[in-house]
């Protein structure tokens, strides 16, 4: 480890944007992990010192549980000593839990340049869908980067995220086995809730969920399809080569209207007979309900709220 960090010094530490560091909670010479993780750290400070830095204290099943908490902050304390100014994020792991997703959220949520703008951006496109609850997925690993909720219950579980980007991630393999596909879009009924899973930008996912049994499938699609571009927008705008963070989004936005006429054959998603009671499941083809490879025109309302949401820089 010496001669690589010598050698190589230069050609593995430079342009990193993130560093990723993993210590197994059990090791039994941890002067010298700790050692290898200041040499990587003085090493990225001289020639990457716009990293961030995450470590994630794995393993942390094999301590006993009522000791774990203690165990993490201690070694979390040892390592913010060694890292001195430089910013450092610890995640205590387990590949028996979902705490290895947790991380790994957080670290995708990271390469967001505006948390905060993309939110509020959110929870303008939450309102005016009147959904309960948005969340947004990196594409490929369905991996949490943003979410908003209007109705947070207080019984909600703390793992819905993890365990609902299983259930996607064991969907979208056993379509890619059986029938050589990947599904465009995922439409969930019960008696209690309405939940749509699309493919959203070029690089996320959406889920959006709602409880209003009056707000019509296919306006929540159309809604999602509106907005698809301009969250297109809004990501290229922090792109490298785009303008500056967007403005704050209005407060007075206008709501899209949840009570819409039946919709049309063409428009509304195949259910499976979904009742009260049952759960349904339907992928719709690419390009949204009906097969349609380009998005309608967008109603007035809902292009008024993105573009306050987005301010001047996006049109």
């Amino acid at each position: 480890m010496t001669s690589f960090f010598q050698r190589q010094r230069e050609y593995i530490f430079q342009d990193v944007q993130i560093l990723v560091y993993v210590f197994d909670i059990e090791s039994q010479d941890i002067r010298k992990d700790v050692e290898y993780f200041q040499n990587a750290l003085e090493a990225l400070g001289a020639i990457s010192p716009q990293a961030k830095v995450f470590c994630l204290l794995h393993k942390m099943d094999r301590i006993p549980a009522d000791a774990r908490e203690k165990a993490f902050r201690y070694r979390e304390a040892e390592l913010l000593r060694v890292a001195a100014d430089m910013p450092l994020a610890c995640f205590p792991t387990s590949i028996w839990d979902e705490s290895l997703y947790r991380a790994w959220s957080a670290i995708a949520a990271s390469f967001v340049p505006h948390p905060n703008t993309l939110a509020r951006h959110l929870d303008v496109f939450c309102r005016n869908c009147d959904a309960d609850e948005v969340v947004l997925f990196e594409q490929s690993t369905l991996l949490t980067i943003a979410h908003v909720s209007r109705r947070e219950r207080p019984d909600a579980d703390r793992e819905r995220f993890s365990k609902i980007s299983n259930i996607l991630t064991q969907f979208r393999s056993s379509c890619a086995r059986n029938r050589r596909a990947a599904p465009q879009a995922i439409e969930i009924r019960s008696s209690t809730f309405t939940a749509f899973a699309e493919c959203f930008t070029t690089s996320t996912a959406i889920l959006v969920v709602l409880s209003n049994p009056a707000i019509q499938p296919a306006v929540t699609l159309l809604n999602i399809q509106v907005a698809r571009n301009h969250f297109e927008r809004l990501f290229q705008a922090w792109s490298p080569a785009g303008p500056a963070d967007p403005a704050t989004p209005s407060p007075a936005a206008p709501a899209v209207p949840s009570q819409a006429p039946p919709a049309t054959p063409g428009q509304a998603a195949a259910s499976g007979g979904s009742g009260p009671g049952r759960g349904a499941a339907a992928a719709l083809p690419a390009g949204g309900p009906g097969g349609s490879m380009g998005p309608p025109a967008p109603p007035h309302d809902m292009r008024s709220a993105l573009r306050s949401a987005a301010g001047t820089s996006i049109a």
